[in-house]
């Protein structure tokens, strides 16, 4: 945009029009995942105008991965792949629920880690 209104109004005109896509782009890819983590469930919500919700109890977590990139890092965000014992139509059995770009995934993982041991402590 700074080009454009050195070249001229026009391309400044275009420079916006640029940024407001990428920025239109960027809020509609944030807001169309949800992720909600209870002492019962993982939900995992997508969709912006149709819904799909996939989830899984705490009870049934087999393990966590988590990974990040060197960038997403130093942001605070990461990616958690939770492997349980019912796997979605639509998952493969390695996969498992992926939560992607979750900000502060180590407190997030941490969470989930502690749910899991609470709901599992209670059923003994």
């Amino acid at each position: 945009m700074l080009v454009g209104l050195v070249i001229g109004s026009e391309a400044a005109i275009l420079g916006l029009v640029g940024g407001l896509v990428i920025a239109g782009y960027v809020w509609y890819r944030r807001n169309r995942i949800r992720y909600f983590v209870t002492d019962r469930r993982i939900v995992v919500l997508t969709g912006f105008s149709a819904r799909k919700t996939t989830e899984t109890w705490m009870e049934d977590v087999r393990g966590l991965q988590t990974s990040t990139t060197a960038f997403s890092r130093g942001r605070g965000y990461g990616t958690i792949t939770v492997s349980h014992g019912v796997i979605p139509r639509g998952f493969s059995r390695t996969a498992g629920l992926r939560l992607s770009s979750v900000p502060n995934y180590e407190h997030v993982t941490e969470t989930i880690r502690q749910r899991q041991s609470e709901r599992k402590a209670g059923e003994y």
